[in-house]
């Protein structure tokens, strides 16, 4: 049997990423739905979003701080919107695309 790659909300990443296991197995994902749903209620969108960014992991650094210091040479907070879009739009890649080089894939993510 075998198994699609993506198709998990953002808050299913953020429950897999830190309550499961990353074994692809039907029981994992069936929690994965459970989790990202009392997260999304308990949470909101806009603390689920904070949490993953401050747990992806872009090549070599992890947080959405260390990115940006990283790639940028400033706090995630001085960020342009069109930096923060080009951290945004590498993940969950990191070390296939980059912030700093555009190429089709981040360009399609990005808009």
């Amino acid at each position: 049997m075998s198994y699609a790659r993506g198709g998990s909300s953002l808050t299913q990443q953020v429950a897999k990423n830190l309550f499961l296991s990353p074994r692809k197995l039907l029981v994992r994902k069936l929690k994965e739905f459970f989790l990202a749903f009392r997260l999304d209620r308990t949470l909101g969108k806009k603390r689920v979003l904070e949490i993953y960014l401050n747990i992806a992991e872009w090549a070599r650094v992890v947080r959405a701080e260390a990115a940006a210091r990283t790639y940028f040479h400033k706090s995630a907070g001085d960020l342009t919107l069109e930096e923060a879009l080009a951290l945004a739009a590498v993940l969950p890649s990191p070390l296939k695309h980059s912030p700093l080089q555009p190429d089709v894939m981040w360009q399609w993510r990005k808009a």
